[in-house]
């Protein structure tokens, strides 16, 4: 991140989870969304093996054009990577100077599982997306199927499939990545909501719009690591960050990216 942005990052001590509908790629989740489209029209083709599908023609449907439903609505994430100092990364989000902050993952964990998230690791390989895929959609149909057969369970009715399908996909959907993005070797933090709050919903302004974020807190996560990225001026970026790391205690954390890379002469 930028020097303010770290600054505002370390100061409010949290991460904004960006709606999903405006990832930087703007390709990126629908081609999660295509994965499972192919595996449910597998389902659909052996929809007998499923006593609602059999029941409900209505859940078969679903399956079928869950995409031309689909919006993506509610859904927001926080993006992390294992490789805390990548060059690709520095010229995409610090290319005249910035920081990379370091998190402590089993921190992360535990406060992403108490605000609701859901911490996942993204895959790019294109069989492991495939089994994860066939893996998440089994567990969900069986669910399902003991849902209709249970009455114990509750009422089971083809609105409920289609609001919970749809939940699903867009919950699993941001991380199924293209290959082409295998460095990255990002994780998400997923929250997926059926109803938003006004209240817990806020925006910020990028190149003129107003992008959808939510706040995901970092209360009780440490610092382990800081890069200074490469810049022509590195002294010049650690006095713009030095007041934040005194208030934190994070000044022996600090420590330069070593790439030979200058964003500009």
């Amino acid at each position: 991140t930028t020097c303010p942005g770290f600054n505002g990052i370390l100061g409010d001590n949290c991460l904004w989870a960006t709606d999903t509908r405006y990832l930087n790629d703007l390709v990126e989740y629908r081609h999660g969304v295509a994965l499972f489209q192919q595996e449910l029209k597998k389902v659909a083709a052996r929809r007998e093996n499923y006593d609602f599908l059999v029941n409900y023609p209505k859940c078969t449907d679903d399956l079928l054009n869950v995409g031309t439903r689909l919006e993506g609505k509610h859904t927001y994430c926080v993006s992390f990577t294992e490789n805390g100092n990548l060059l690709s990364q520095w010229r995409g989000y610090a290319r005249n100077g910035g920081l990379s902050i370091g998190f402590d993952p089993e921190g992360l964990k535990s406060s992403a599982k108490n605000q609701g998230f859901r911490f996942m690791k993204c895959l790019y390989d294109e069989e492991e997306k495939k089994a994860f895929v066939h893996e998440v959609v089994d567990d969900f149909l069986r669910h399902c199927d003991d849902w209709h057969n249970n009455k114990a369970l509750g009422h089971f009715t083809p609105i409920h499939f289609g609001v919970y399908l749809r939940r699903m996909i867009c919950f699993f959907a941001p991380v199924l990545k293209h290959e082409a993005f295998f460095e990255e070797e990002e994780w998400r933090a997923v929250h997926s909501y059926g109803h938003l709050q006004n209240e817990m919903l806020s925006s910020r302004k990028s190149n003129g719009i107003d992008i959808p974020h939510i706040v995901f807190s970092l209360k009780d996560v440490s610092i382990p690591k800081i890069y200074i990225g490469p810049c022509n001026n590195l002294d010049r970026v650690y006095l713009k960050i030095l007041p934040t790391l005194d208030l934190k205690g994070l000044s022996h954390v600090i420590e330069k990216s070593g790439i030979p890379y200058r964003s500009s002469l």
